[in-house]
């Protein structure tokens, strides 16, 4: 238990890394452009979830547990899938500006994760957050030194810059998955269940986000998005904690006793969700926005 709780600690500092440089590239992207449009690229990101994470979910779910064949070939069709997404966004550029970098940055994130991959399946939620930040920092390195350098930033610019990462991730994931046939994550039943299991998920996630923006504007999803991110990564630590139970799981068929104890799982949401609610009461009483102090 000792390793599982070190490993989840070392993969939480490498997200809070990458989260304290996504803040720091959110304050970057509201100062120089406002936070009309930093609302654009939070209604872009959650699309792209909405989009992606259930193209993804199946084969997230099988690489760390079915036999190595069959997952070289089911990691073949997660890159071929993802690089079509990343084709059809670029394609939409001229058209808006949501859909093309919603479908980028979710191709961009299937074939990250079948890079990733691996090193999941082995039970390394460190490696796969270390990689995560890495790439999060250079897509908002190139990004931000682009919002500080040019004269008259876009938002356009801006955004294929930080998308710049993925292009070059989508030819490494290739170059992996070489020699193996592609396949399918599963029955058509299988597939079906777990893309609408977790398309059900997403929208419940990110759709709020969505829907804020449509109904009202681009601000207020700006504002919104802000919050649900901090709390998002609050709650990364408990799913990092569940991943280091892969490789025990898998060598027991699933079985509960191979997994994390409850009152563990009990403690980490208790924690978080009082984290949670201590940080929005106590900015209600600071200058900081309201809208961010209500949604935490």
């Amino acid at each position: 238990m000792n390793g599982n709780l070190l490993k989840a600690g070392v993969a939480a500092l490498w997200t809070y890394g990458g989260r304290g440089i996504g803040l720091l590239w959110t304050i970057a992207l509201i100062a120089k452009l406002g936070i009309s449009d930093y609302g654009q690229y939070a209604m872009a990101f959650a699309l792209a979830a909405i989009l992606a994470a259930p193209l993804d979910h199946p084969f997230t779910v099988r690489s760390i547990r079915v036999a190595e064949r069959e997952f070289l070939g089911e990691r073949t069709t997660r890159v071929l899938t993802g690089t079509a997404l990343i084709v059809a966004g670029l394609c939409l550029i001229p058209v808006s500006y949501i859909a093309w970098f919603a479908l980028v940055i979710g191709g961009g994130e299937l074939v990250f994760n079948a890079y990733k991959s691996q090193a999941l399946r082995d039970g390394r939620p460190d490696l796969t957050q270390r990689m995560d930040t890495t790439r999060q920092a250079t897509s908002i390195a190139l990004a931000t030194a682009y919002l500080f350098v040019a004269p008259e930033p876009t938002l356009l610019v801006a955004s294929l810059l930080y998308a710049a990462p993925y292009f070059v991730i989508a030819v490494l994931s290739a170059l992996r998955t070489r020699g193996a046939a592609p396949r399918l994550p599963g029955s058509w039943r299988e597939m079906s269940m777990l893309f609408s299991e977790n398309l059900a998920n997403a929208v419940y996630i990110q759709g709020d986000v969505l829907l804020l923006g449509f109904l009202t504007d681009s601000t207020i999803a700006g504002y919104y998005s802000v919050a649900s991110v901090t709390a998002w990564a609050v709650a990364f630590v408990g799913q990092a904690f569940g991943h280091t139970f892969h490789e025990k799981l898998r060598a027991a068929d699933g079985s509960v006793t191979a997994g994390p104890a409850l009152k563990h799982t009990t403690m980490l949401g208790c924690a978080a969700g009082s984290l949670l609610l201590a940080a929005g009461t106590v900015l209600l009483f600071t200058p900081a926005s309201p809208q961010v102090a209500g949604a935490l």
